[in-house]
């Protein structure tokens, strides 16, 4: 099917963690509070529309996504993958995995008793937040969630794999590092980062992948552009979505020439 055919939506499937569906900070009364996937879908750039799907996944990581996680790629087969991952995989590895999932309470059940728990558990997962960051700068760089060596290496493997069984284009998102008054914000964590984008580049050049340089778009919009340190505003989500919009219409253009 021809991509640069504009009777039918560009189909872009987006992958990530929290940060592409969390809006934080002040919400307009009266409005929306769409994450950039939802701002992305409601774009038409020269007539170019976009049907998007957002299979993103509180704090999925990198190397989540070997597994069932990418089935559904071989189904629906979009013109367009975006992947954004980086942040998540920068923080610490201190305290197991499992138990961090559990205090979220991602899959919890609501009732009295439950919820009271639930709240103990919020309190008790900032605290252990707290001691990670006082521990992270005594660690070893790739002493993270995902080293950075083999968050390249699993993101170069997923690029090959989508490039050469699903066919399709590939958007990377560099990672924006933390702010104030995330409890994870530490020099080693900025490192990681930095390390971390210079792998997405060099995965980005070998697979002839685009770069969307979410870093900058972030850093562009000050110190309001994280509410919570970690999680864009509602007006960053639309800044984003509205850009985004822009670089997957160019992606189009390439791709049918």
């Amino acid at each position: 099917m021809n991509v640069d055919d504009r009777s039918r939506p560009l189909s872009v499937a987006v992958f990530g963690a929290s940060v592409t569906q969390l809006v934080t900070g002040p919400r307009p009364d009266g409005e929306l509070h769409l994450t950039y996937p939802a701002v992305l879908a409601r774009q038409e750039v020269d007539g170019r529309r976009f049907d998007v799907s957002n299979d993103s996944r509180i704090y999925g990581l990198i190397n989540d996504f070997a597994g069932i996680w990418s089935v559904p790629l071989s189904q629906t087969r979009p013109d367009v993958v975006v992947l954004q991952f980086g942040l998540g995989e920068a923080f610490p590895r201190v305290v197991p995995r499992a138990l961090i999932m559990h205090l979220l309470g991602v899959e919890r059940h609501s009732s009295r008793v439950r919820d009271a728990y639930w709240r103990r558990a919020k309190s008790a997962l900032m605290t252990i937040h707290r001691m990670e960051r006082r521990v992270d700068p005594h660690l070893p760089v790739n002493w993270s969630r995902t080293p950075v060596p083999r968050f390249e290496s699993e993101l170069n493997a997923l690029c090959t794999r989508i490039r050469e069984q699903v066919g399709s284009r590939l958007v990377l998102m560099t990672a924006y590092p933390a702010t104030a008054p995330t409890p994870f914000l530490n020099p080693t964590l900025l490192r990681r980062v930095d390390l971390i984008n210079a792998a997405i580049l060099r995965v980005a050049a070998a697979q002839n992948a685009t770069v969307f340089p979410l870093d900058d778009i972030v850093a562009a919009q000050g110190p309001d552009a994280l509410p919570d340190g970690l999680h864009m505003s509602v007006d960053v989500h639309r800044i984003v979505g509205e850009q985004l919009a822009e670089c997957l219409a160019r992606v189009a253009l390439r791709q049918a020439a």
